[in-house]
């Protein structure tokens, strides 16, 4: 089954049914015989009326109407007219008779008329026909087919003839044989000419499709085209198709006009012949498709379309004329042959394309013509054969038109013998040594591109100018420049070649070889040269680009770069790409050729072995080395901006430098060995043995004294001292470098603080690109630097200064006591731990700038103490949990500290933690001893309040006895604010001035203390009673403690609602002040002691006036407080003159 669609909407002016009617007068019913022209008329569906007056028979038919004949025949003068009502309307017109229909008077309709008869269907000379839509089929149609819309035409054995005028806004004929040779107009519509013994017609709106059922019936007629057109078909704005159900055996013939102005013309058949041919199809398309071959008679030169031509076998040029020249000419062409395109015209066939492409392919063959060529400059001429193809653009024997305005594509596909070779420049009819002038060339060989002549895209040649596009040639095989010495009549040697374009892109398979005895040149002039010869090595002159621009050269085999003669014009301007897939790349000599020059703009190098540099190099900008093994380093390297040495890619290989003397010189330079991000390797650097200077950019003035801005040392194994380059290998020394030390699959060590003295370094061992690898980067001596990075694992066994900062990016390990000194912020991203128990501690001093801790520290070996001199923020960036800070000593944070998390600090031991500075955040903070102190030394929430305090002396058990003195300390009075604030059972706060607590949910409360004021403010106030008890203080002596106190020297306030809370069994609060004051409480039973100025205790002691009572038994002289405020940590003084240790306030 075949297929062949449409799109046309139609629009024609045609007169209404209304108007047909009061043209046919009277009407009459049928009943029986015809009167006038069409006989045995016989309605089948539908209805139909009948009128006849004079010459004119008028039929009056329903909506649709099936009307069989025994003839359907109009005389010379007689006319038929349907009247439908409206265009949509259809009357099918069987006839039943062993003779064709003839039509040599006039048909009229408003609607669709369909005339079938299997015996066919002539239109004679002086017909006239003028209709909505016309269907002559030489077939049968069934009723339910027409009434449903499926124009099926079945059993197709006659013949359509057309002599006569037919206007519709469609017209289909279908026939065993068609053959028009008078004139069809359906300007805005479809003209159909379709041959097959089963043809379906479909039509939704304005789209119409065609299918052929069979596709071996219709068999040929001997002695003439099944498909002929001598007149004239018009279609303007519309289509034109010619097609064949059998499209093997059937032909088509054209020597009429067919026009289609802004339309198309389609032909489908097994072959084509179109000869004094008058085809147009104006701002149109004629496509025709041939099984087997299209044969061209004459010029075809008036088509402002396309010309599109598909045949099975060959398209043929031929001419009546011999001593003409034959031309094809459109908007654009396309001629594709399953074979050959010949060409048999004596002079030559000329192809011009005015505004597309002109493309002609003969897939299996070769092509044949005189001249082609496009006049859109932007348009381009493709050629594609199988065969081998000599080919000359310009000059004697050449090919294009207009060759300096031509962009033009060659390919040649076939892989059979005498198939896939393309040879530019000289043939068995030209001069070897002409240019060959195109605007742009494109050529694809499957095996290989001969170039014997030059080939240029910008010359100017008389007032014309070449479009100066770019060259690109693509060989399955080789390409090869010259002329070979055994090429027919123009053997070699060529002397000279050069090819020219804005951009010189050869890729060939195998090999790029030159023969010519200059060497071939290369000139670019407005892009690069790539050169690329997959399997093999490039061969060719010297190549040109404008400044800055790149030549690129990419081979199989092992090459030597700068041997002999140079082969860059201006290397000092010129970027330089080489690129080794299956050898070794060896730098020796000079980019410039004979004059000495060894430099160059830019040098990328890559090799999938080794790289040899053999000689000094020069980079004016940067240099760029990779090699899968080793790179060995004879000569200096140096740059303006970046040097990267990158050896054993594959895993395995050394970068190292051979001699002494050597020197390496960039603004950026990076020695690398190994694989990155892979753990597999053992590449390695030797940046030591001989000891290669290393400076910085060589623009510089003097750089032999400068150091580079960035220095990276990365490689697989493990990076010591023993590979490093020691800090006297550079210029200026490290002090400002960037300074990098990687190794991707091991550790980092650093045993001498002097190789990286004042760097910015970075550190990074496999863990910092590996998190669960276990490397680590070891600091063994104090570094000095400028700052420090440390990305992964890492243990400190020294201390670090940097002027800036310090991040720790991954787990630190404690070795040893160690002091991080920053100008800036110390950051950890990673947990702190010691390496014993308790053995190793921290001390950060960060210069008034900040601790960062985003992660815990001694969470899992506390340790031994931590020392923040600058201010600190707590964040467990990495975890839900809230932030641990454990060790067994002491923890003093004397900036201060800013909550970003919730946080727990811990000792494990009797140690103190202190906050010598303000305390906020919005966060709960936990703080825990084991019988040691929590001491503050400033506001704690004044900023920002905090979440829940909670503060325990009692360790991880929260349970303790009672103590003897304070475990909670306002060094100068103490101002707090959270939301919940909650000491544990038995917890004794002083506070040496006024003490202020407020909480905006709950206090709850242990023994509070102030020297001057106590206010306690939350809306619940929980009051932990204890049950009396006797203890024993440090000196020794036995007391008696009475239970919960609350003592201050001036007033007592608390703001809320008091609850009894702890010990059900504990004695009631004990209140006491010397100044009066006032409580708030709902609570009976609280005990409020008013102190006098003096007042004889049980202890014996008198309270002298201006002394404070600290609780029930212990009096603070006026004198001293102030000696308690003074000294830090302070040593309360008794009245008794006894001095105990720090914090010993007997707090009962």
């Amino acid at each position: 089954m075949r297929e062949l669609t449409m799109n046309r909407t139609i629009t024609r002016a045609r007169p209404t049914p209304a108007a047909l009617m009061l043209a046919a007068g009277a009407s009459l019913t049928l009943t029986a015989a015809v009167l006038a022209a069409p006989q045995g008329a016989q309605v089948k569906a539908g209805q139909a009326q009948f009128s006849q007056s004079g010459n004119t028979t008028t039929i009056t038919t329903s909506h649709k109407a099936v009307i069989d004949y025994k003839s359907f025949n109009i005389a010379g003068h007689e006319t038929v007219q349907f009247v439908q009502p409206n265009a949509n309307s259809r009357v099918l017109n069987r006839v039943n008779s062993a003779l064709p229909t003839q039509i040599d008077g006039t048909l009229l309709a408003n609607g669709q008329v369909f005339i079938v008869n299997p015996s066919g269907v002539i239109f004679g000379a002086n017909s006239i026909v003028n209709v909505g839509t016309l269907f002559a089929g030489a077939g049968n149609m069934t009723n339910n087919d027409f009434m449903s819309g499926n124009f099926r035409f079945t059993n197709v054995t006659g013949d359509i003839t057309a002599h006569g005028l037919i206007t519709a806004d469609a017209v289909h004929l279908i026939g065993s044989r068609i053959a028009n040779h008078g004139t069809i107009i359906a300007d805005n519509g479809i003209v159909s000419m379709l041959v097959g013994n089963d043809v379906m017609i479909r039509q939704r709106g304005s789209s119409v499709s065609v299918r052929f059922n069979d596709v071996s019936s219709a068999a040929a007629v001997s002695g003439g085209p099944q498909i002929e057109n001598t007149g004239t078909i018009q279609a303007n704005n519309g289509i034109i198709n010619l097609g064949a159900g059998d499209a093997v055996s059937l032909a088509i013939r054209n020597s009429g006009s067919m026009i289609a102005g802004d339309g198309e013309i389609n032909a489908r058949a097994g072959s084509m012949t179109f000869d004094q041919t008058d085809v147009s199809a104006v701002a149109g398309n004629f496509n025709a498709t041939a099984m087997d071959d299209i044969t061209l008679l004459d010029p075809i030169n008036n088509i402002d379309g396309a010309i599109n031509l598909l045949a099975g076998r060959d398209i043929i040029f031929e001419t009546t004329n011999p001593f003409t020249i034959n031309q094809i000419e459109a908007e654009s062409i396309a001629f594709n042959a399953g074979r050959n395109i010949l060409d048999n015209t004596l002079f030559g066939t000329q192809i011009l394309a005015r505004s597309g492409n002109a493309s002609l392919t003969a897939q299996t063959g070769f092509l044949e013509f005189g001249k082609i060529g496009t006049v859109n400059t932007d348009a381009r001429v493709i050629l594609t054969q199988a065969d081998s193809m000599f080919f000359r653009t310009s000059g004697t024997g050449g090919l294009l038109l207009n060759p300096l305005g031509q962009r033009l594509t060659l390919n040649v596909t076939g892989l059979g013998a005498g198939q896939g070779n393309l040879t530019i420049g000289g043939d068995f009819g030209g001069v070897g040594s002409e240019i060959q002038y195109v605007g742009e060339l494109i050529a694809n060989a499957t095996r290989n591109i001969n170039v014997w002549n030059s080939v240029q895209t910008n010359a100017t040649v008389g007032p014309m100018t070449g479009l100066n596009g770019p060259i690109s040639l693509v060989a399955g095989n080789n390409i090869h420049f010259g002329i070979p010495s055994d090429a027919p009549f123009i053997g070699g040697p060529t002397f000279d070649l050069a090819m020219t374009g804005s951009q010189i892109d050869l890729f060939a398979q195998n090999f790029i070889n030159d023969s010519v005895i200059l060497g071939t040149g290369l000139n670019a002039t407005v892009g690069d040269v790539n050169a690329t010869a997959v399997t093999g090595r490039v061969e060719f002159g010297i190549a040109s680009v404008p400044a800055n621009n790149y030549v690129r050269i990419t081979q199989g085999l092992s090459r030597f770069v700068g041997a002999n003669f140079g082969f860059l014009a201006n290397p000092e301007t010129t970027n330089l790409e080489v690129r080794i897939t299956a050898g070794d790349l060896t730098f020796v000599g000079d980019f410039g050729g004979t004059m000495g020059q060894q430099e160059v703009l830019s040098l990328y190098a890559e090799s999938a072995q080794n790289i040899f540099i053999d000689d000094d190099l020069t980079m004016l900008t940067f240099g760029r080395f990779y090699a899968d093994d080793n790179i060995d380093v004879r000569g200096f390297a140096r740059t303006d901006f970046d040097l990267i040495m990158h050896a054993a890619r594959d895993g395995s290989g050394t970068l190292r430098f051979l001699e002494p003397g050597l020197d390496i010189a960039g603004d950026r330079i990076e020695l690398i060995a190994g694989i990155p991000n892979s753990t597999a390797g053992n590449g390695v650097i030797d940046a030591l043995s001989f000891s290669p200077a290393i400076y910085g950019s060589s623009r510089q003035a003097g750089f032999e004294s400068t150091s580079p801005t960035q220095f990276l040392f990365r490689q697989d194994v493990a990076v010591t001292d023993m590979n490093l380059p020691s800090g006297s290998q550079f210029g200026a020394g490290p002090a400002g470098v960037l300074y990098t030390a990687q190794s991707f699959n091991s550790n980092v060590i650093l045993d001498s603080g002097e190789k990286v003295t004042g760097s910015q370094l970075t550190l990074i061992s496999a863990s910092g690109t590996f998190p669960a690898n276990a490397s680590r980067s070891f600091i063994n001596d104090d570094l000095d630097l400028a700052s420090l990075t440390v990305q992964g694992r890492s243990t400190l066994n020294a201390n670090v200064d940097s002027n800036t900062f310090q991040l720790y990016n991954g787990e630190v390990r404690l070795g040893t006591d160690s002091t991080l000194i920053a100008g800036t912020n110390v950051t950890f991203n990673g947990t702190v731990d010691a390496t014993t128990l308790g053995g190793q501690g921290l001390t950060v001093a960060t210069a008034g700038n900040t601790l960062i801790i985003n992660d815990h520290i001694g969470s899992v070996i506390p340790l031994a103490f931590l020392d923040v001199t600058g201010t600190a923020t707590l964040n467990n960036a990495f975890g839900l949990d809230p932030v641990l800070v454990r060790t067994v000593g002491n923890q003093s944070w004397n900036g201060g500290v800013t909550l970003l998390d919730n946080a727990r600090l811990v000792t494990t031991e009797a140690s103190t933690i202190r906050f010598g500075s303000t305390l906020d955040g919005a966060f709960n903070l936990d703080l825990q001893t084991n019988l040691g102190f929590v001491r503050f030394a400033d506001t704690v929430g004044g900023s920002e309040r905090l979440g829940r305090i909670y503060i325990s002396s009692a360790g991880e058990s929260g349970v303790r006895g009672i103590p003897d003195r304070a475990t909670i300390i306002g060094e100068t009075g103490l101002l707090l604010f959270a939301t919940e604030f909650v000491m544990n059972q038995h917890e004794k706060l002083t506070a040496l001035g006024d003490l202020t607590i407020n909480a905006t949910s709950f206090a709850t409360l242990g023994d509070l203390n102030s020297s001057a004021n106590m206010l306690v403010e939350a809306p619940i106030i929980n009051l932990l009673r204890r049950q009396p008890a006797t203890l024993l203080t440090s000196a020794g002596v036995l007391v008696e403690d009475l239970g919960l106190d609350f003592v201050a020297r001036g007033t007592i306030n608390f703001n809320g609602t008091l609850v009894l809370a702890g010990d059900p069994l504990g004695t009631f609060p004990l209140f006491g002040n010397n100044t009066g004051g006032t409580l708030v409480t709902n609570l009976g039973n609280i005990q409020i002691v008013n102190l006098p100025n003096s007042f004889t205790l049980e202890s014996g002691l008198v309270l002298e006036p201006g002394a404070t009572v600290l609780d029930q038994r212990v009096i603070l002289p006026a004198t001293g407080l102030n000696s308690l405020i003074d000294q830090s940590p302070f040593f309360p003084e008794f009245a008794d003159s006894v001095t105990p240790r720090p914090f010993d306030l007997e707090l009962l």
